[in-house]
């Protein structure tokens, strides 16, 4: 300037923002809907396009966390049988959304025990004794028990394992679990 005033700037040059413009899962998903079994977890491996977006932030939420839910890395675990919704979202809002569906995994009953251990019993005539018998694992999903008497003149028996001694003699008590065909 001819008389020495002079006024400077700061110009700040930046590259233009690159806007997310989709959601993609590599490899892609092995099901839709993505089932998985209680206790089961699935890594979702998403990535938001283009390459060169400029944030590329994902985040991950569940519909129905006590069915399935998400970690901040997109870790899914399956907790309890149902469907769940999980929705991936991008920074700039774009988003996908997953259903999973949980199924509970039959764990079989693979022993019976009577606690205490009562084998053999001994009755009197007209007395009553409760059994207290367990399905093993704590696990098993079906661990209903039935209750039969070989010879129900001499001993009968409830549902519950109420014995009940009618006559003198001897018969076998047996303790079936029908999903399983487990005997004791």
């Amino acid at each position: 300037a001819a008389n020495g005033i002079a006024k400077e700037i700061t110009v700040t040059v930046t590259i233009p923002k690159t806007h997310v413009t989709g959601i993609i899962f590599t490899p892609a998903l092995s099901a839709t809907p993505l089932p998985l079994s209680t206790g089961a977890t699935y890594q979702l491996t998403a990535k938001a396009v283009p390459e060169n977006a400029t944030d590329k932030r994902l985040f991950f939420t569940s519909s129905s966390k006590d069915i399935a839910s998400v970690s901040d890395t997109g870790l899914i675990t399956a907790h309890s049988a149902g469907s769940a919704k999980i929705t991936i979202t991008a920074a700039d809002g774009i988003a996908e959304e997953i259903t999973v569906t949980v199924t509970t995994v039959e764990v079989p009953v693979t022993s019976i025990v009577i606690e205490p251990a009562e084998d053999p019993l001994s009755l009197i005539k007209g007395a009553e004794h409760q059994l207290t018998a367990k399905a093993l694992p704590d696990t098993a999903t079906n661990k209903q028990l039935t209750y039969t008497s070989s010879n129900s003149n001499i001993v009968s028996v409830d549902a519950k394992g109420l014995v009940r001694a009618k006559e003198t003699g001897k018969t076998q008590i047996t303790i079936t679990n029908n999903a399983n065909n487990i005997k004791k």
